[in-house]
């Protein structure tokens, strides 16, 4: 069955084009657009003019340069397609905004250290009690296109971002792990899909993190660090961690990115001490 069409609007959100129904909300693919003599382009834009006609309620202000979105119709989210709306906002530098929920739009400044702190724990908490969570990355305009925003690590809000960013990407694992887990059932296949971890480093700082295990064929998500684990009779002895960025440098031939989202490697065989030594293992954090 084809997928429908989608439009790219960052690493972590796509748009599609939709009917909404009474009783349902139906995705439309090329064979429900073209009987309406439509392509997806133009489905989108009048989607898109739809959405302008019923943004005219303002948001709500929740302190000075830190506005939520007060629909609450299932479509807060998608009014990020809305960008002159979003322009019209009061905030300190560029609009920073996350979208936890499809009822939850929050935008802040890029310059407004507190409003960046406020949202990014607003975004987490409701990440952790919606059923339908979206995402904790924050995403700033860059012109009239949206990227993922990451602050300056000296400012105080800079762990707070990250620390909704890390919740997401725990929640996406975690989802991915269960259907790639039923997958791998059915096809009788023998592998291991680890798990997207976090650990509190001693300065208080959080890092993700996954576990790479001898003699087990796994699945690894991209996470911060690697913890390396060697089997020994009966007991799993932790070796120490790397950065994900060293280990794919110096193991690079037991890698191999698979086509998932959120992005994950198969893993084969395991480092050799001289491996090892060019990941500058460090003990478990």
């Amino acid at each position: 069955m084809p997928c429908p069409p989608t439009q790219r609007v960052s690493p972590h959100l796509i748009v599609e084009a939709c009917h909404d129904g009474p009783m349902t909300v139906a995705t439309l693919g090329d064979r429900e657009l073209g009987k309406w003599n439509l392509d997806f382009d133009r489905a989108l834009e009048i989607g898109r003019e739809n959405l302008r006609e019923r943004s005219r309620k303002a948001f709500t202000t929740v302190r000075p340069g830190l506005h939520v979105s007060a629909w609450q119709d299932a479509y807060d989210a998608s009014r990020l397609l809305l960008v002159d709306l979003i322009r019209e906002l009061d905030v300190e530098g560029e609009p920073v905004a996350f979208v936890p929920d499809r009822d939850y739009l929050l935008v802040t400044g890029s310059d407004d250290d507190e409003g960046l702190a406020k949202a990014s724990a607003l975004a987490a908490q409701l990440l952790e009690e919606t059923s339908r969570p979206m995402t904790g990355v924050a995403h700033t305009l860059v012109g009239g296109d949206w990227e993922v925003f990451v602050p300056n690590e000296t400012l105080p809000a800079f762990q707070a971002v990250r620390g909704a960013a890390i919740k997401s990407a725990m929640i996406d694992y975690q989802e991915q792990k269960e259907r790639l887990e039923q997958l791998l059932e059915k096809r009788r296949e023998d592998v291991f899909v680890a798990s997207c971890m976090a650990a509190e480093r001693p300065d208080g700082t959080i890092e993700t993190l996954c576990s790479w295990t001898e003699g087990c064929e796994s699945l690894l998500p991209r996470t911060d660090l690697v913890m390396f684990v060697r089997k020994q009779g009966g007991d799993l002895e932790p070796l120490g961690v790397a950065a994900w960025e060293r280990v794919a440098g110096a193991a690079a031939d037991l890698m191999t990115k698979t086509e998932d989202w959120p992005e994950r490697h198969r893993v084969t065989g395991f480092p050799t001490p001289s491996q090892f030594q060019q990941m500058d293992l460090r003990a478990r954090p």
